[in-house]
């Protein structure tokens, strides 16, 4: 018999916290839990914002986010994959503070 563990799924609350310390500096309005989802966008649109924001993380050259001027390491594999999770998971919300 095959067993299968369950893993918890990722929500911005879950990722919140590595916004705010990494992203929110410069992109502060983009990243209010209040805000999210996107108000008044369609799946697609957040789908895209998201997966370019997955995009940006993965670069190696100074387009890399967070940049390199403000965060000399880039994100860790572990925390770029949960940011894949929250995508395919469907963006959900989460817990709000």
């Amino acid at each position: 018999m095959l067993a299968l563990a369950l893993a918890a799924v990722v929500t911005y609350a879950d990722l919140k916290p590595v916004l705010d310390a990494q992203c929110a500096t410069c992109h502060h309005a983009v990243f209010d839990l209040s805000r999210f989802p996107f108000q008044g966008s369609a799946w697609d649109t957040q789908e895209a914002t998201v997966a370019a924001m997955i995009e940006r993380m993965q670069r190696t050259d100074r387009k890399r986010m967070p940049p390199p001027r403000t965060a000399p390491e880039p994100l860790s594999a572990a925390v770029i994959e949960q940011f894949r999770a929250w995508l395919d998971a469907g963006l959900p919300a989460g817990e709000r503070e």
